[in-house]
């Protein structure tokens, strides 16, 4: 039953992304080449709309996947996230995380918990998100894929609460990218000079596939 739960729940998370096949030639020479491509796909009656994010890293699909899902310094290299705390294990790779953003003024800062976990596809590792409970989103639900090839594909759709959202578009979709990009870095970055770091969350990833609740520690002490 839980299986046919989760499908149910992704499925319309998916038939909203758009892929890197539907990119022209032009967008994928240029994602090819490291550039950031930002795509939009309006959603009815909904202020933002659904986003997606395609460039390429130069780390195996595991060591990104790793790195991305470092829930517990996610707040140290992604834009405006002033915490991200672990809270919960609902599985061994699934995990509940607590954050709080620092939002545009007249918005007042975030606080929400967001579900993630993981899967290998065909084409390397993704992560998935979705929202909990928040402060400031009616939903959230997203997805960062990998691939073999070094693609980087960031998917995300939220539903604000706030009356303002719609006059905060072209902000939010400027902050995506900004995310996207920084995520990019400390990927890229930490391969190249924190293999130490890299090396930890690797093993988180292995560990939590055999069974572990890497985090349990860290909640426990909270």
């Amino acid at each position: 039953m839980r299986t046919i739960i989760w499908l149910l729940f992704w499925l319309p998370i998916a038939a909203k992304a758009i892929t890197y096949d539907e990119l022209s030639p032009l967008e994928k020479a240029s994602v090819n080449s490291g550039e950031i491509i930002v795509k939009l796909t309006p959603i009815v009656d909904a202020p933002w709309p659904s986003i997606d994010v395609f460039t390429t890293v130069s780390t195996r699909p595991l060591e990104s996947l790793a790195l991305f899902l470092a829930l517990d310094i996610q707040k140290d290299y992604v834009p405006n996230l002033l915490k991200s705390r672990p809270i919960r294990h609902i599985t061994a790779t699934e995990v509940h995380t607590e954050y709080i953003m620092d939002l545009p003024w007249p918005i007042p800062n975030g606080h929400y918990i967001h579900g993630s976990d993981f899967k290998k596809t065909p084409q390397g590792y993704r992560a998935m998100w979705y929202m909990v409970e928040s402060d400031s989103a009616n939903s959230v639900n997203g997805f960062a894929q990998f691939n073999e090839d070094g693609l980087f594909h960031y998917h995300s759709t939220v539903s604000p609460k706030s009356s303002l959202a719609s006059l905060l578009k072209g902000l939010m979709v400027k902050d995506v990218e900004k995310t996207v990009s920084a995520i990019k870095t400390f990927i890229q970055d930490t391969k190249l000079n924190k293999p130490e770091v890299l090396r930890k969350y690797i093993s988180y990833i292995e560990r939590s596939l055999k069974g572990e609740f890497v985090y349990e520690n860290q909640i426990i002490s909270e």
